[in-house]
């Protein structure tokens, strides 16, 4: 696999550059029928969740895991080996001198292999290793998975329920006991090093906004994403000149034969069915 690197402009408006791996050619090596998906938290239970929160008037966190996927070790049977190219090569020599040994000349390009030993993005298996990998760190605390949504966690503490939902790195905990949620923050820093925390009663998890409100209520809001998705669509050159209350077109549920086709530009380009998803 390749090393490549992506540079994103976030919500905030902060850019945010990752590297990671191509994993196109790891694809070929599945076997039939052969899955690597990760469970993930669905819309409907994380919403289901924050109705607990709200009613119970429960103390929430929510937190980030760094770097997660590294905490997680590949399969030893497995030989899953990255190449860094040019440049890539040159960084990765100036962070560990002792790869300089080991670079050679491919067609007039300098060139590293190096053997994977963590989970990394892009790989197609890091995601279900990183959730394998948490679930055991989560039933070491005694925590025990929702058998109807397997991104949920739950555990007695104190007489009273423990909730915890995450979607890959992204976690909301709660629990009507604020140090019961600082006294697992706090194992959580234990285990990854320092979280990144939200606390108090207002948060964004999942890309929806949210404050649990003192009357039983919660209040969603997904403004942020929406506005981030309309910027996102006009700097491909896509102009958005009308205003809708409502998502959704008379003519959602059929299918117009008479519509163009895309041209060729946008047909080979990802990123515009990347930055139209967002409406999705």
């Amino acid at each position: 696999m390749e090393a490549v690197t992506f540079i994103k402009e976030k919500r905030c408006r902060t850019i945010k550059g990752r590297s990671c791996a191509n994993s196109s050619a790891q694809k070929k090596y599945l076997k039939e029928n052969e899955s690597v998906a990760s469970p993930m938290c669905v819309l409907e239970l994380h919403t289901s969740t924050l109705i607990i929160d709200a009613y119970e008037n429960r103390d929430v966190a929510v937190y980030d895991i760094p770097g997660a996927y590294l905490h997680a070790e590949t399969p030893k049977d497995k030989l899953i080996l990255m190449v860094f190219i040019d440049i890539f090569v040159d960084i990765l020599c100036e962070v560990n001198p002792d790869f300089k040994e080991y670079v050679k000349i491919v067609n007039k390009k300098k060139v590293l292999y190096v053997r994977v030993l963590q989970a990394i993005y892009g790989c197609i298996e890091s995601a279900l290793l990183w959730y394998n990998f948490y679930v055991d760190v989560l039933e070491k605390e005694g925590f025990k998975l929702n058998p109807y949504d397997r991104c949920v966690a739950n555990k007695t503490i104190n007489g009273k329920h423990c909730m915890l939902v995450w979607y890959v790195d992204d976690n909301k905990i709660s629990h009507v006991d604020p140090e019961v949620v600082d006294t697992m923050i706090d194992k959580m820093n234990e285990y990854f090093g320092k979280v990144t925390v939200s606390r108090g009663k207002e948060h964004q998890f999942l890309g929806i906004n949210f404050k649990i409100r003192s009357n039983r209520k919660v209040e969603l809001s997904a403004k942020d994403q929406i506005v981030y998705a309309i910027r996102s669509v006009e700097d491909l050159g896509v102009k958005i000149e009308a205003n809708t209350t409502n998502p959704a077109a008379k003519n959602l549920m059929h299918v117009d034969n008479e519509s163009p086709l895309l041209d060729e530009k946008r047909k080979k380009n990802s990123l515009y069915y990347s930055k139209m998803s967002l409406f999705l």
